[in-house]
């Protein structure tokens, strides 16, 4: 089955959203990356309110 072939990986953050205009939220991963074979997706949500965020980000590395 291809699927079985990679290992997924899965970070998730939430937390509220800084209290002025000029504070930001930076969300970083670091790992060994094979552009041809590897993967990754990203979701961010804010509600409606911009009282919270959420990344969702997940990885799939494949196995050699």
């Amino acid at each position: 089955m291809f699927a079985r072939r990679y290992k997924y990986i899965v970070t998730a953050s939430i937390g509220s959203m800084p209290p002025t205009d000029f504070a930001s939220v930076l969300v970083a991963s670091k790992c060994l990356w094979n552009s041809v074979t590897d993967k990754h997706s990203t979701a961010n949500y804010v509600d409606d309110q911009e009282t919270f965020y959420a990344v969702v980000v997940v990885f799939a590395v494949y196995l050699e």
